[in-house]
This record gives structure tokens, sequence and C-alpha cells, in this order.
């Protein structure tokens, strides 16, 4: 069948136009469109066209490379869907699906699947025949209660997104997909993590937030690639002393815990730009946090502190500084060495005074005292407010 024909009898199934598109990776932008080389459908979206069922004449596309039908009303696949060999890359995300056809596995090309957003409670064996997948998502919103061990034999992964599901324990064999690169399994009922974590050498981001953590294995701080890292909205209570070994850590996230302290190690985190510990249990810092000497931004508000370190000053690169609701009476007194500071946020602490070395930071754009205990303010207010600086006392 002519590609004329074929997009002809597609705009009359689903009542609506395609259109032509001049790049197979421009179709991600389109709703609607086709993609095509030498008279043959190499790429093609059907997205929000209303398909309760998998349309028959996609089968017979023999050279088809892309196929996105997601945003539909699909409650299943169809094994002919392993007749398309050629498929490098399928997306059926926001769906109605509850399984994959067991043929999948024929999809030997198949290097990117997305089904993020159905209601998949199992997968077919077939799925971990597919040896050349570099990027696998069956997220947000699906419904596996196991992880099979032979997810280990995807070898190739460099992506896996597995959030939002039931499961509640990982397989070691998890350890040996050492080519992945993001690893998101938050939001679900995942209890511990897998010691085999530390085999994942090229891991760079991992997501494991909202979940029912109770621990982290200091095992997990041996990657040495590790970048983004986020354990937020567990029942974590303490930190690994090992953890200044995740030295290309840039961001790291564990608000919502129970953490009552912070290792000694975490100075060590030399690259580390974003620190994120607001809504746990702290009474104090580790004198290390001075060196922390790219910090940009510090998150401590809704914890116990009661002091900070004279380190802090040390944090030269500090743009933001949140200490919402501790129990602070005072600060110490020179904090000169924060000149990149722009935002200070005291707000719903116990100050009675503040040190006047506040008035002399250069590049101080919002100060938030409100709900505090000040009785006067300082003459330093309006040399602040005559710089720009907006402050709420």
């Amino acid at each position: 069948m002519s590609v004329v024909k074929l997009i002809d009898k597609l705009q009359k199934m689903i009542h609506s136009s395609i259109q032509k598109i001049d790049s197979q990776k421009n179709l991600i932008e389109v709703e609607r469109g086709y993609y095509e080389e030498n008279e043959k459908v190499i790429g093609l979206t059907l997205k929000y066209c209303n398909l309760t069922h998998f349309p028959d004449l996609l089968i017979d596309l023999s050279h088809l490379k892309y196929l996105d039908i997601s945003n539909n009303n699909l409650n299943e696949l169809p094994e002919t869907l392993g007749n398309l060999t050629t498929l490098e890359e399928l997306r059926v995300t926001q769906n109605r699906l509850k399984t994959l056809p067991n043929n999948i596995g024929n999809l030997t090309n198949l290097k990117k699947l997305y089904l993020r957003g159905n209601q998949i409670t199992q997968v077919p064996e077939g799925l971990w025949q597919v040896k050349q997948i570099e990027e696998l998502d069956i997220g947000g919103g699906n419904q596996l209660a196991v992880i099979s061990n032979n997810i280990g034999y995807l070898r190739k992964l460099t992506k896996l997104y597995l959030d939002g599901n039931m499961y509640t324990t990982l397989p070691d064999t998890l350890g040996n997909l050492k080519k992945l690169v993001v690893l998101d399994i938050a939001h679900g009922h995942l209890e511990n993590l897998p010691e085999s974590i530390s085999k994942l050498h090229s891991l760079e981001f991992l997501y494991v937030a909202d979940s029912r953590l109770k621990s982290i294995p200091s095992s997990l701080t041996t990657l040495p690639n590790l970048r983004y890292l986020n354990i937020s909205e567990n029942a974590i209570t303490e930190l690994p002393e090992t953890l200044g070994k995740l030295i290309k850590l840039i961001e790291f996230r564990m608000y919502d815990n129970q953490i009552k302290k912070l290792p000694e190690s975490i100075g060590d985190l030399i690259n580390l730009l974003e620190l994120h510990v607001q809504n746990n249990q702290l009474a104090t810092l580790p004198e290390t946090i001075g060196k922390l000497e790219n910090l940009r931004q510090l998150i401590l508000k809704g914890n116990k502190i009661k002091t900070l370190p004279k380190t802090i000053k040390q944090l030269h690169e500090l743009q933001v500084l949140d200490l919402r609701v501790n129990e602070v009476e005072s600060l110490p007194e020179d904090l000169s060495g924060l000149d990149k500071l722009s935002h200070l946020d005291l707000r719903g602490n116990r100050f009675h005074t503040l040190p006047t070395s506040i008035g002399s930071l250069p590049h101080l754009e919002k100060l938030d005292l409100r709900w505090n205990r000040l009785k006067t303010l300082p003459p330093w207010f309006q040399t602040l407010q005559a710089k720009g600086c907006i402050i709420y006392s």
C-alpha cells in the first residue's frame, strides 16, 4: 500500500488529519504526524486519537522505526506487534494497558520503550529478551508488584524508570546494569535498596524519594559518578559515615525524613551545589559544612537547629540560606564570607539580636525576619534597604 493511501485510511479512521514531518526526531513534538523515506513510513505519531484498538493497518509497516500511540484508550496491544521487527522506539504512555504481548521479545531492534501512565501489573518474560534496549519507562502509575530477576539481562540500559509502582524490593540482578545512568525508583513502596546497587558505576541520577526506606546502605556511597541523589520523603534516621565518598555529587535532596545529624564526611562533597535538608530533626550542623566551597543553596527549614557553626562563613558561593522554623537564637558574629548571599530566610526562630555583619553583605536581595523576638531594628537595616534589599520584619 502506498504511503498516500495508508495515511488517507488512517485519517478517515481517526477523523483527523496527519501531517507530514520533515524529520523523524520532530515527531515527538506533534500529536499526529508521519515521516517517510523512499516512499516508506519510517515514523508515525497518533496521539490523542481516542483509539480503543491497535490499528491493524500499522502491522504492515515493515520499515517502521518510530511509533507513538500515547494518550489513547488502548486496553491491550496485539500479538502481531511482534511483527514490527524494525521498531527502534515505541511510545504507548497514558493508555490503559495491563500487560504486554508475549512476543514483544521479537522486537530485537527496540532501543526505547515508554509505557508510563498505564495500569500494567506484570510484564511478559519476552521483555527481558529485548537486549538492545537502552531506555525503559514502566513508571508513573503502573502497578508492578514484582520486578523480575531477569531485568539483569538488559545490560545496555542507560535509563530505567520504575517509579510509582507497588514492589517492595528490587532484585540483586539490578547490579548487572553497568551502563545505567538514570534510575528512578521513587514514589512507591520500596523498603530497602539492594547492596548490588554499588555495582552501578555509571549511575549519575538516583531518585528514590517518597518510598518506605528507613536507612541507606553504605554501599550506595561507593557510586563514583553519582551527581544527583534524592532520598526525600522516607523514614530515614541516619546517613552512612561514608557519605563523603560521593565526591561528584552536585545536588542532594533528603528533606522530609527523620535525620538527626549529618555525618562529618559531608564536608568532603566539595562539588555540591545544592543541599536540601528541610523537615528533619537536625539540632546542629557539623563544622565540616564550611568545606562545601561550591555550595549555592542550603535549605534547612523545619528542623530543631539551635546554632550554626562559625565555619558557615566559609561558604563563599552560597546564594540562598533558608533557616525558617528552627530554634536559632543567634548567628555567628562574622558572616562576612557570605559575599554572594542573596536570600536569607530567618523566619520563625528565636532571635533577639542579629550580627552586624549581615548589614555588610554586598549582594543581599531579601532578608526575612518575621516571627522572631527582635525588640528593636538594627541601624544597618536602612543601609541594606538603600541598596535595594527587601526586608520583612
